[in-house]
């Protein structure tokens, strides 16, 4: 039963992405170990900015990662601790492509008044494509970022173990400095896995294309310690320069429900 609902979910995530058959979906191109992590690096193309199109820049970050949490719940992906999903690199594609349509759209309707958005924007204005996407907690914080960050995540882990219900995943998305990155815990897989839609570009040079792109990292949850050191480490020290003064954790799930409990702000398809 289990497999035929595998496959029914993957013929409908490949209907969904028929838009992207004529672009090229890429591959990555680097593999890292970090005790425990496995990070999967892709190409300096493929990044919110660049793909598909090399557009000029993109401050849909929030978007993007809201995008690829109803896609992977959608698709039913299956992301363990360590071997990497291809299907992941389709949703993200997509993610990007949708997430950049729909941030100048709330942009040119002027629907916020500052360009980067908020969790609450997001799913405020980014309908029907975020209408299975709920909030369950969020909070900001002002502490010590690299020592406290593992912490805060942890309590929301232990109050989402708590619940009677539970979705198959957790989202939790972490906006630091004006960037969104986004952590996914499958309760199938007990896996902890890290995307950052952003570039990464390579700090003593002045090429735009040198560096990489976007960043997929997987481990156990047990492991997510580790792997937010790695984050730490590898991705907010080298390129964002800045131990974050404040941040704030928002945790989603993607529920089935058809309905939008939403007030819809343009031409959409839910019923509410």
């Amino acid at each position: 039963m289990r497999a035929s609902q595998s496959k029914l979910a993957r013929a409908n995530f490949n209907v969904k992405m028929s838009t992207l058959s004529a672009l090229p979906i890429p591959d990555y191109c680097q593999v890292e170990h970090y005790y425990g992590v496995t990070a999967y690096w892709f190409a300096s193309n493929f990044t919110q900015s660049r793909y598909p199109n090399n557009q000029e820049s993109s401050q849909a970050c929030t978007l993007i990662c809201l995008l690829v949490s109803s896609g992977v719940a959608q698709a039913k992906l299956h992301i363990g601790p360590e071997s990497y999903n291809d299907l992941l690199t389709q949703v993200i594609a997509e993610s990007i492509i949708s997430g950049n349509r729909a941030y100048d759209r709330i942009m040119c309707r002027r629907l916020v008044k500052h360009h980067h958005l908020s969790v609450t924007d997001a799913l405020k204005y980014c309908c029907p494509e975020l209408c299975h996407m709920r909030e369950w907690k969020w909070n900001v914080y002002h502490d010590n970022f690299e020592e406290q960050l593992v912490v805060n995540m942890n309590w929301f882990l232990e109050q989402w173990d708590r619940l009677d219900w539970q979705p198959d995943y957790l989202f939790m998305v972490l906006i630091s400095n004006g960037r969104t990155v986004l952590f996914i815990f499958p309760k199938a897989t007990k896996s902890a896995i890290f995307f950052d839609s952003h570039g990464h570009p390579d700090p003593n040079s002045s090429h735009s294309n040198s560096g990489r792109g976007i960043v997929v990292a997987q481990t156990a949850r047990q492991n997510l310690e580790i792997l937010v050191e790695w984050f730490i480490f590898k991705v907010i020290r080298p390129y964002t320069n800045a131990n974050p003064v404040n941040y704030e954790l928002a945790c989603l799930y993607y529920t089935r429900k058809t309905s939008c409990e939403r007030s819809c702000h343009h031409d959409c398809s839910c019923s509410h």
